[in-house]
């Protein structure tokens, strides 16, 4: 799935601060708009939409920046068992540890919990989707104060890692207007690190 973007050269591998001197491929490129394009048909679909489609005009992303995606060490989690999570709404939802990615990113360690959703991995089509809910230093100033949300694929899994693309996060339906049961990320995700990728926070125009 990440597979066809270029690796950056290793000064703006040690300095994510700086903007990547690697091109994007145009593949890459095309892919991560079809992934956004999903997600916001998601919103303005239906009925009662999320978003008016004059609404959804608002949402933003940082420039995308190979330099947030990562290549991460999975340390499955043995005989898991389910447990609860609080969401925004105080209603709890049901998930299941499925590992430890662990990776380096601006010269540090970092590690974040995978988790699979009990009631996607029984829907067709979802059964392998992994399910990330994070922190950054960035929560409410460039990007939503409760934290963003990442999916991932165990078929993406190669000897036991999985590269997780930054660049690919998105807010909670939270973000957008209340009424949403979306989990909070628990202390263990919370991350001493600005994700500067992904989608920013969500200021409805008026």
């Amino acid at each position: 799935m990440q597979s066809n973007i270029l690796f950056l050269i290793l000064s703006c591998t040690l300095v994510l601060g700086c903007k990547s001197a690697i091109k994007v491929s145009e593949a890459y490129k095309t892919e991560l708009e079809a992934y956004r394009s999903s997600q916001l048909t998601a919103l303005t679909a239906g009925d009662s939409p999320t978003l008016t489609d004059e609404e959804a005009k608002a949402i933003s992303f940082f420039e995308l920046d190979p330099a947030y995606q990562v290549t991460a060490e999975l340390v499955l989690t043995q005989d898991a068992t389910p447990f609860t999570i609080s969401t925004y709404s105080g209603m709890k939802k049901n998930y299941l540890e499925y590992a430890k990615a662990n990776f380096d990113m601006n010269k540090q360690s970092a590690s974040l919990t995978i988790y699979r959703d009990l009631k996607m991995i029984k829907i067709p089509g979802y059964n392998q989707k992994l399910f990330v809910m994070y922190k950054d230093l960035t929560n409410g100033d460039m990007t939503y104060g409760g934290g963003r949300y990442l999916y991932l694929d165990t078929k993406d899994i190669k000897d036991d890692r999985i590269v997780i693309d930054f660049n690919k996060s998105f807010n909670p339906y939270c973000a957008y207007a209340d009424g949403f049961n979306c989990p909070i990320p628990p202390p263990e995700n919370h991350l001493d690190l600005e994700i500067n990728a992904g989608e920013k926070n969500f200021v409805k125009q008026d």
